[in-house]
């Protein structure tokens, strides 16, 4: 039986980011879903491990923020996820496929099967080329997994499961997908994920090098000797957007950080077109039907516009708002897509 926190309300999805820890709790509203409480905690060491004094800090915002309950739902973080796309028999074959696919993972990444936790489906088949059967699989050792829970269980939170972001994300997104190839792309603190779905399959995920927010925040206060404080409210007001025509220093520094948002967009979109040849070669019957945006820099004044009109395709930016009910005081919260992620968590239990 799936059990859910008082009053109705969800688990809790807590998204670890390398910045914000970012929260948030839902109900159910008609056929849709309704945010109860949402919240981003900054993290006070981006670079380390979440320890027991910064979930404690958490639990203490949760409280205060409205959350009900001790039932969560983390994603594995990034650096302890493994994962790969396998051959493996036919489903119909008899053949244990999960254990085989098991195996397989275990032996890439150059563990003892036995030690994994680990999920996989059914990729579509491609259009052309030898007939197999692909799955995609997705695990993290025991050890990590009980080390990362523990964390949590021992401030006194109930650990529901461990998810995989990237499955978080598109269950979120599910409103707004369609039945062709969607581009999925979060644009994280530290690196830029790109995810591509096909018949609502999860058929390639790729870390985008150094893509993230925070390569590009150190560059700019580098370069121009710009405090955090100001870098933020640049990228958070002003982004790419057509700047003022005037002259003096501030301008100037306009124009020199909007130089270096677009330097390092056109990178982070010379790598989104090699995955997407990859996915339309693979799927050629198939069109690409959109990218969706999400993540902290997907709030950025004028992305959507330039990378739709540098992709030539339409680009949508998803928040919480855009697939739930957040009315009343958490709707400018809910406003920002950093939060997506947390909203995907939350509904696992149903997923």
């Amino acid at each position: 039986m799936k059990r859910k926190g008082r009053q109705g309300r969800s688990p809790i999805g807590v998204d670890l980011g390398k910045r914000y820890i970012k929260a948030a709790q839902l109900r159910r509203s008609g056929d849709g879903w309704r945010v109860s409480a949402a919240a981003a905690l900054p993290r006070e060491n981006p670079d380390g491990d979440t320890d027991r004094s910064e979930v404690r800090q958490l639990r203490g915002v949760l409280e205060r923020q409205g959350f009900a309950g001790k039932h969560i739902v983390l994603a594995v973080p990034t650096e302890k996820l493994m994962t790969g796309i396998l051959d493996v028999p036919p489903r119909g074959s008899g053949a244990p496929v999960d254990q085989i696919a098991r195996t397989e993972l275990a032996r890439i990444h150059k563990c003892k099967p036995d030690s994994l936790e680990m999920a996989c489906w059914d990729l579509p088949a491609p259009s052309h080329g030898k007939e197999v059967n692909r799955v995609m699989a997705a695990g993290c050792t025991h050890a990590n997994a009980n080390a990362f829970a523990d964390c949590f269980e021992n401030e006194g939170f109930n650990v529901r499961a461990l998810d995989i972001h990237a499955c978080a994300v598109v269950r979120a997104c599910a409103p707004v997908l369609s039945g062709g190839i969607t581009c999925l792309l979060d644009m994280g603190w530290s690196a830029a994920r790109l995810v591509l779905l096909f018949q609502e399959a999860v058929v390639y995920e790729r870390t985008l090098g150094e893509t993230g927010i925070h390569p590009l925040f150190k560059a700019i206060g580098k370069k121009l000797g710009l405090g955090p404080e100001t870098i933020d409210s640049i990228l958070g007001e002003v982004g790419i957007q057509p700047g003022p025509d005037g002259e003096g220093a501030n301008w100037e520094s306009f124009q020199a950080v909007r130089g270096m948002i677009l330097a390092h967009l056109a990178s982070m979109l010379d790598e989104v077109r090699l995955s997407i040849s990859y996915a339309t070669s693979q799927y050629r019957d198939a069109a690409i039907e959109r990218l969706i945006l999400v993540g902290g820099g997907a709030a950025i004044p004028g992305i959507r516009e330039y990378i739709s009109s540098a992709l030539e395709m339409e680009v949508r930016t998803v928040a919480p708002t855009d697939i739930a009910d957040c009315s009343g005081p958490l709707q400018d919260r809910c406003s920002d897509p950093a939060l997506t992620a947390s909203v995907g968590l939350a509904q696992f239990a149903e997923g």
